[in-house]
């Protein structure tokens, strides 16, 4: 039976650190998951950019973030964010990884990825991951 389904995971990037990666817990070990859209709402200072990339059983995908505007926050006072139709196909048993980084140290960043799609029952494992970015 097809399912929709999402999850939402957040990277924190302190200061004094480039990067961080969170592991997508919570898709079920059991079903196919055919990513169809990722959303990206990213906090940080302006000027600063941060790159995102899903790790999906060692094949990167980049993901473009189109949009910023200023936040009112002291310490995050830019927004970025941005969403992508794309069609990766998650194995059922296979981890996805979302990594955030940016270039500089100086200034904390928080970045909250949605991804969405379908849930399929699968009875046999099927073809390696492909993609298509629409």
């Amino acid at each position: 039976m097809d399912t929709c389904f999402q999850t939402e995971e957040v990277i924190n990037i302190d200061i004094g650190t480039e990067s961080n990666e969170v592991l997508v817990r919570n898709i079920p070990d059991d079903k196919l998951f055919a990513i169809e859209f990722i959303g990206i709402n990213g906090f940080t200072t302006k000027g600063i950019d941060i790159y995102i990339a899903l790790d999906v059983d060692t094949l990167i995908y980049p993901i473009t973030v189109s949009g910023s505007v200023p936040f009112n926050d002291p310490t995050y006072s830019w927004r970025i964010f941005g969403s992508q139709q794309v069609r990766i196909y998650v194995q059922p048993g296979q981890k996805i990884n979302i990594h955030a980084y940016r270039k500089d140290i100086n200034f904390a960043a928080r970045t909250l990825v949605a991804l969405s799609g379908v849930l399929f029952d699968v009875e046999e494992p099927v073809s390696p991951s492909t993609v298509a970015i629409e």
